[in-house]
């Protein structure tokens, strides 16, 4: 399967579940490649007016919400989740 005409792997999937005990704000989704540094995502990111959760959240450190008021918290639950993720590479070369 090494020359012109020759069939070969059209792509990869891989698929698996992971159960997840921690509250969604606390999970974190990373992909890391050949090059350096890592692509890294929170499922559940915390944007709130009044707190900039970034820098903690995004360096994936367990976040205390002790100081956030009682109505901050009850956002959190309508935050949008990230609870899909496609890594596509469409050739060998890229």
């Amino acid at each position: 399967m090494d020359g012109p005409g020759d069939s070969c792997q059209g792509g990869l999937a891989v698929v698996f579940s992971v159960p997840m005990l921690s509250p969604l704000y606390d999970r974190h989704i990373r992909f890391g490649g050949e090059q350096a540094g890592i692509w890294a995502e929170p499922v559940n990111a915390l944007l709130l007016r009044n707190k900039d959760f970034s820098p903690e959240q995004l360096a994936g450190k367990k976040m205390m919400l002790d100081s956030l008021t009682a109505s901050a918290k009850k956002l959190i639950k309508d935050f949008p989740v990230w609870n899909d993720f496609k890594l596509l590479q469409h050739s060998a070369h890229q």
